[in-house]
């Protein structure tokens, strides 16, 4: 029938814009199948919503299937969805919630309609200030305190992605406004995406993956 695609920082809109879309389609919550893992998305729980897919529908004409992968998902999990995004029944809705679109594959983007629920990602002057600040304590810290940042903010994983998301964001402004070394905030940058993208990509303990990352800038 459809495949939705839909993102937002925020998992209150995410989960009030899929009610909405099922409460439009006058979708019973009978007929809604909610796949939603305590980690990052793997090819089992494709697996298993997809096992859903072909089921008749059993109080309404239609059923929905949301796969929450608001923690992330995998790249094996995304190529394993791709026929059903493109080929869904007919009967079928497929609602895939995400936090953010650059981990998610071109070829997943293409075969949904997109919902962009953040047009603007920004931060406050003052939230800016902030984490400017804080990433150059991190910085400047010992290796025994670089530790505690990380441990500080990876008490869960959703923690973890939020703070690199918002540290990137923090960092090309940063490196477009040429405050501080250019060459330095480049590398910083790149380091922060790949910890936001293993994040959102995978089982990858948090407190770790900050770890690794904080040592390395």
């Amino acid at each position: 029938m459809v495949s939705f695609l839909i993102r937002s920082f925020d998992k209150n809109k995410l989960n009030e814009k899929w009610q909405k879309i099922t409460n439009k389609e006058k979708i019973d919550k009978f007929d809604i199948t909610i796949v939603s893992p305590e980690k990052t998305m793997g090819i089992g729980d494709v697996r298993e919503a997809q096992k859903k897919l072909y089921l008749k529908p059993f109080k309404s004409e239609k059923k929905a299937v949301i796969l929450d992968a608001y923690l992330g998902i995998t790249i094996e999990a995304q190529n394993a969805l791709l026929k059903s995004l493109e080929e869904p029944p007919n009967n079928t809705i497929i609602i895939l919630l995400v936090s953010d679109l650059e981990s998610i594959l071109p070829t997943v983007i293409s075969r949904c309609e997109v919902i962009n629920l953040d047009k603007v990602i920004a931060l406050t002057e003052e939230e800016i200030n902030t984490y400017a600040k804080l990433f150059n304590r991190i910085k400047k810290a010992e290796t025994g305190e670089r530790l505690k940042y990380a441990q500080d903010f990876s008490k869960t994983k959703e923690e973890g992605i939020k703070f690199t998301q918002n540290l990137i964001l923090v960092l090309r402004d940063l490196i477009l406004s040429k405050e501080g070394d250019t060459k330095e905030l480049l590398q910083a940058l790149k380091e922060f995406e790949r910890a936001n993208k293993v994040l959102k990509t995978s089982n990858a303990n948090p407190r770790l993956t900050l770890e690794n990352l904080f040592l390395s800038i």
